[in-house]
């Protein structure tokens, strides 16, 4: 554990825990993989409601729910955990042509009244982000951000450089419901422009933590550098799946999910980002910028299981 922190067991005998949230009564709602359900636990009590990505209202009434299709809300009481009947808000999530590797937004009001098309609808938000899990925005301000997966086994010059590189990024998309955002629509380069984790593994003296490169076997790109980086990176392969900010805005909490292509493993833990005001405090070169809450001390035996894979 991290200095100040201390941890318990809440609950054991959970399949692929991917996210969760704290409802309006303190009850913790757990979106199970292997189960393909929502799971309510009340200390020593739990039941089952649905199904992948999970979400609250600000309110705390309706419960979101997502799969790789679509988008479903349904009514929600923190105090009895009661689940009403489920309404589809954004369909056509499963195209394999059309809008994919991006961060789309919707009205949840206009898609209430009747479902949006995912490919036709919403505005795009972000492009080139290769595998985002975990999206979030700051209580105080509004900034929007994702951590996303990146490249597996990558190749420079025809080496393996796939240890230390790429870095995964943390990327800010600037405030949802701001008149202007300059960093609405910005395109982060994927499939062909990657952030370097480790430059002195990729034969490029000049380079920083971050910058964007172009590795073996991807797509041609005109220019990486014309592409957005990230305002954080962290260590290649650690495979990050959610952030939760703080109620006072200080710090962004950070899940690891770990690698499982990397020897020695690396991953598997909580780490605290600091922020002022809007932004974290290191810059965005900075491979120090993760404080540790909670780590596996020993990663030899980790991953458990070629199911745990992730990027």
């Amino acid at each position: 554990m991290g200095t100040g922190y201390r941890s318990y067991a809440v609950v054991t005998g959970l399949r692929s825990p991917r996210h969760l949230v704290v409802d309006k009564g303190g009850n913790l709602l757990v979106a199970e993989d292997g189960r393909g359900s929502v799971r309510r636990l009340v200390l020593q009590e739990n039941g089952d409601a649905t199904n992948h990505g999970v979400a609250l209202s600000a309110d705390g009434k309706t419960l979101f729910t997502s799969s790789l299709a679509s988008v479903t809300a349904y009514p929600y009481d923190a105090a009895t955990g009661q689940v009403g009947t489920g309404k589809v808000i954004v369909s056509g999530m499963s195209n394999t042509v059309v809008g994919r590797s991006m961060i789309k937004t919707f009205s949840i009001n206009a898609c209430t009244r009747a479902a949006c098309d995912y490919t036709s609808g919403g505005e795009v938000l972000g492009w080139g982000l290769r595998n985002i899990v975990g999206v979030g925005g700051d209580p105080a301000y509004g900034g929007f951000r994702s951590v996303e997966n990146s490249l597996d086994d990558m190749r420079m010059d025809d080496r393996d450089v796939h240890v230390d590189n790429p870095a995964k990024r943390f990327s800010y998309h600037g405030i949802l419901n701001a008149t202007t955002n300059a960093r609405k629509g910005l395109n982060f380069g994927y499939p062909s422009c990657f952030g370097a984790w480790d430059p002195s593994t990729l034969g490029q003296s000049s380079l920083q933590v971050g910058q964007l490169v172009r590795p073996d076997g991807v797509p041609a790109a005109s220019d990486c550098a014309q592409s957005a980086t990230g305002r954080l990176h962290f260590h290649a392969h650690t495979a990050p799946l959610d952030i939760k900010f703080n109620a006072n805005r200080t710090a962004a909490y950070i899940s690891f999910h770990g690698s499982w292509n990397r020897n020695p493993a690396d991953g598997y833990r909580v780490m605290r980002v600091d922020f002022k005001e809007d932004q974290p405090i290191a810059d965005s070169t900075s491979n120090t910028a993760q404080i540790p809450v909670m780590e596996n001390p020993n990663t030899r035996s980790c991953p458990r299981a070629a199911s745990d894979r992730s990027a």
